[in-house]
């Protein structure tokens, strides 16, 4: 695994700044039902066109590439952020552990099927991720709508770039230097021990460097 390979994110995100001017502008202005009829859309050609290809071997015609990509996310998210939910908010942490489930059951079948890793169910774009990714971006929304944790989320909100950034070199020192990982008595031990300290020493770290002198402009 190359050092920079994490960093696929802030090409792609620079991509989704330069053509927020005018999404920006449009969602604002659409009636709801353009905003659904884009995530159905974008459902679709993300969903169900590889779905249908790769276990069914139909491949469809149809061109629908400008409903693709990461752009959906910004819409689903902002639709879903001001969209409220009468769902009760055990269903979004029910729905998120199934699409987990679905993933990690997923993967390893299919690649033991194949013989070397196969990424379909953990691609960004799979419908067991996208599912995984409303349960969980609904259910922090509900269970955190408190004064107090909505003051953490703003904190770690405004270092998250920083701590993108940095994270991989902190799990690396923590693998490497400490065997905080995986292995470190028990898979499940080992992963919530290496992501807690992981997301404390990137704060950390993240909040003494923008108290340095254009600090920021590393940070983000």
């Amino acid at each position: 695994m190359k050092g920079s390979d994490h960093l696929w994110f802030v090409y792609m995100i620079l991509g989704l700044y330069a053509f927020l001017p005018i999404i920006s502008r449009w969602i604002r202005q659409a009636p709801e039902i353009e905003i659904r009829f884009f995530i159905l859309m974008w459902l679709v050609v993300s969903c169900v066109y590889p779905l249908v290809e790769r276990f069914f071997g139909i491949s469809i015609g149809y061109d629908l590439r400008n409903f693709s990509g990461y752009v959906g996310y910004f819409v689903l998210g902002y639709w879903l952020g001001n969209k409220p939910m009468k769902q009760p908010i055990w269903i979004w942490g029910v729905g998120f552990l199934f699409s987990w489930l679905l993933t990690t059951v997923g993967t390893y079948y299919l690649t033991a099927q194949k013989g070397n890793f196969d990424s379909y169910f953990y691609d960004y774009l799979s419908p067991n991720v996208i599912l995984m990714s409303i349960c969980i971006f609904l259910f922090f929304q509900y269970a955190f709508n408190k004064p107090f944790a909505t003051n953490i989320i703003i904190k770690l909100d405004a270092s998250s770039f920083g701590i993108y950034l940095s994270h991989v070199m902190i799990l690396r020192i923590l693998s490497r230097q400490y065997h905080i990982n995986y292995i470190w008595h028990h898979p499940i031990i080992g992963i919530l021990a290496q992501s807690i300290l992981c997301l404390a020493i990137c704060y950390i770290l993240i909040s003494i460097i923008k108290k340095i002198p254009k600090g920021e402009w590393l940070t983000g």
